[in-house]
C-alpha cells in the first residue's frame, strides 16, 4: 500500500438541523463533504506548487486565505456563464492543480430532509409488497422539490401536528396531479404514505450524523489500497466531524485551521464548487409552489451560452470530478441526490463534445430539453438502483477468464467451466450462500459452503423458475441466504425446501 495524507473539508454543513436552520433563504439540504489526497512523500513538493498558484490571487483577491467562498454563490446563478475572467482562471487552475498531480478525490452528497424522513420512517421496511426504500426516496424528494414551509416547520415547532401538515399536504398535491401520467409513481407513494402515517413514530432525533461521509471512505480507501498516514480535517464547530472520523477507525486524523494547511483549502473549493453548481440548478428546476409542478422545469439557456474558456474550464471540472482517479466508491451519496446527479450530468454533457468549434455547430440544437433528457436517463437508472436490494460491490478479479464473486468464489466469465451441484436421488443437504445467474439469465446458479471454502456450482435448468423467485426475494431486501437448504431428485424431477 503507497501511503497517502488526506485532507477533508465539507459545505452546507448545519452542526444541529433546526427549523432556524431550514427556514433560512440560504438554506442547501444536500450536505456535500470532499476529501482529496496526494502521496505523502510528494507532500512537500506539492504544497510549495500549490502556495506559488495561490499568490497571485490572494493579491487579486486581497484575502489571507483563498477558498471557495471567495466565487459568490450568486455568480453561479448561470453555472460559468456569468464568471469574471479572473474568477474563471481562478476554478481553472485550482482544478488543473488537482487533475494535473493526480490528487485523489473522494465526494460524499447526503440529503438533510433524507436523514430527518430516515428517522421518522426508521420502522418501515422493505417486504413483498412495499418497498421502504423507494417510498421514502419519493417522499424525501417531494419534500425537497416543492419545500412545503408549514410542514417543515411542524417538524421544529409542533411535532404532534406534523402528521396533520404532511396529510394536507398530500392530499393537496394528489388533487393537483390528478389525470396526470407522469406523476403516476409520486401518486402512488402519497397514497401509501396516506395510508401508513398512523403507523409512524414520533421518536426521532434530527442532530447530524458525520460518519455516513467517513464510512464512504473507508470503503474508497480499501478499494484503492490506499494507506492513510494523516487524515487532516478542517477545524470548525464542536469536534463533531473529528469524532466521526475516529468512530470510524481513523485513528491517524487531526483537526487543524485551514489557513495553515493548502489540502483543507484545496477540499474546500471541491465541496464548496459542487454545492454552488448543486444550489443553482436546484433554483432553476425545482418547483415554487404545487402549481408550478404543471411546468416543465429546464435550465435557462443562459447556461448554454459559453465562449471557448468558459467551455474549456467544464471540461477540466468533468475531468476532475469524473475522470480522476475513477473508482467504485469515489462517489457516496445517499438516495435523494438528483441535482448532483443533474450537475455531473451536465459536466458529461459539455464533454460529450471533443471542442468549442463542436459545440458551436450544435447552437440549433435545444441544450436545455437534451441535457433534463440525459439527467432523465441517468435519474431512472439511480431510480432502479435504489429499487434493486441487490448488494452491488466492485469485483475482485484473479485473471482475465475468473473473478471472485461476493461470496468468496471463483466465478468463470465461460460459466461452462463450472460443474453442476452434486445432487444424488433423494435428499441432498447444502449449506447455500447465495444464488444467482449467469450472463442474461443463461444459467442459474448457487455458492455453496464446503470443507475447502465458497464454491460456485450450476444448477440444473429445472430450478430455474426456484432460483428466479430466490433473486426476486433478493431484490425486495428479504434475505434467504446463507441457509441450509434440502435438494430433492424423485424420478428425474427436482424440488428445493429451505431447511
Amino acid at each position: 500500500m503507497v501511503k497517502h495524507t488526506f485532507f477533508y473539508d465539507e459545505s452546507e454543513h448545519s452542526r444541529k438541523i433546526s427549523y432556524e436552520t431550514i427556514k433560512a433563504e440560504n438554506f442547501e439540504p444536500n450536505f456535500v463533504v470532499a476529501i482529496v489526497g496526494c502521496p505523502t512523500d510528494l507532500l512537500g513538493e506539492l504544497e510549495n506548487k500549490y502556495n506559488e498558484l495561490e499568490k497571485y490571487y490572494k493579491s487579486f483577491y486581497s484575502v489571507d486565505e483563498l477558498k471557495s467562498e471567495i466565487v459568490k454563490e450568486k455568480k453561479y446563478k448561470y453555472g460559468l456563464k456569468s464568471f469574471k475572467k479572473n474568477d474563471l482562471n481562478l476554478i481553472k487552475d485550482i482544478f488543473s492543480f488537482l487533475y494535473d498531480n493526480n490528487f485523489k478525490v473522494y465526494i460524499s452528497v447526503y440529503n438533510k430532509i433524507e436523514f430527518i424522513i430516515n428517522q421518522l420512517l426508521k420502522d418501515y421496511e422493505n417486504d413483498l409488497f412495499i418497498d421502504a426504500d423507494l417510498f421514502r426516496y419519493v417522499v424525501t424528494k417531494m419534500l425537497n422539490v416543492y419545500f412545503p414551509r408549514n410542514l417543515i416547520k411542524s417538524i421544529y415547532h409542533d411535532i404532534n401536528n406534523f402528521k396533520n401538515e404532511l396529510r394536507k399536504f398530500c392530499l393537496d398535491l394528489l388533487t393537483k396531479n390528478k389525470n396526470l401520467p407522469h406523476k403516476e409513481i409520486e401518486n402512488e407513494a402519497i397514497n401509501q404514505l396516506l395510508i401508513i402515517l398512523d403507523e409512524t413514530s414520533n421518536d426521532f432525533k434530527i442532530n447530524w450524523d458525520y460518519t455516513f461521509a467517513f464510512s464512504g471512505f473507508k470503503s474508497f480507501i480499501n478499494e484503492n489500497r490506499y494507506e492513510v498516514s494523516t487524515l487532516y480535517i478542517d477545524k470548525e464547530g464542536s469536534g463533531n466531524t473529528y469524532s466521526a472520523a475516529i468512530e470510524e477507525g481513523f485513528l491517524n486524523s487531526l483537526e487543524i485551521d485551514s489557513t495553515n494547511n493548502f489540502g483543507v483549502r484545496l477540499a474546500d473549493f471541491v465541496a464548496g464548487t459542487i454545492s454552488r453548481f448543486i444550489i443553482s440548478i436546484a433554483n432553476e428546476i425545482n418547483y415554487s409552489s404545487i402549481n408550478d409542478s404543471m411546468n416543465l422545469k429546464l435550465l435557462s439557456n443562459m447556461w448554454f451560452d459559453l465562449n471557448k474558456e468558459t467551455f474549456v474550464c467544464y471540461k477540466i471540472l468533468k475531468k476532475v470530478f469524473v475522470d480522476l482517479n475513477k473508482s467504485w466508491f469515489k462517489f457516496n451519496y445517499s438516495h435523494y441526490t438528483d441535482h448532483f446527479l443533474y450537475f455531473v450530468t451536465l459536466l458529461n454533457y459539455f464533454d460529450k463534445y471533443n471542442d468549442f468549434e463542436s459545440y458551436l455547430k450544435d447552437r440549433n440544437v435545444n441544450h436545455s430539453l437534451e441535457l433534463n433528457n440525459l439527467a432523465l436517463e441517468e435519474l431512472f437508472e439511480r431510480f432502479n438502483l435504489i429499487r434493486s436490494k441487490l448488494k452491488i460491490e466492485p469485483i475482485t478479479t484473479v485473471d482475465q477468464e475468473s473473478y471472485i464473486n461476493q461470496k468468496g468464489a471463483i466465478c468463470y466469465l465461460d460459466y461452462k467451466k463450472h460443474g453442476y451441484l452434486p445432487i444424488n436421488e433423494g435428499h441432498t443437504k447444502y449449506h447455500v450462500l447465495s444464488v444467482g445467474f449467469f450472463g442474461n439469465n443463461e444459467k442459474a446458479c448457487a455458492t455453496i459452503q464446503t470443507e475447502k471454502g465458497p464454491v460456485l456450482y450450476l444448477l440444473p435448468d429445472q430450478l430455474m423458475s426456484w432460483s428466479f423467485d430466490m433473486v426476486a426475494y433478493a431484490n425486495m431486501g428479504i434475505k434467504l441466504f446463507p441457509s441450509d437448504v434440502i435438494f430433492t431428485l424423485v424420478k428425474g424431477k427436482y424440488y428445493v425446501d429451505l431447511d
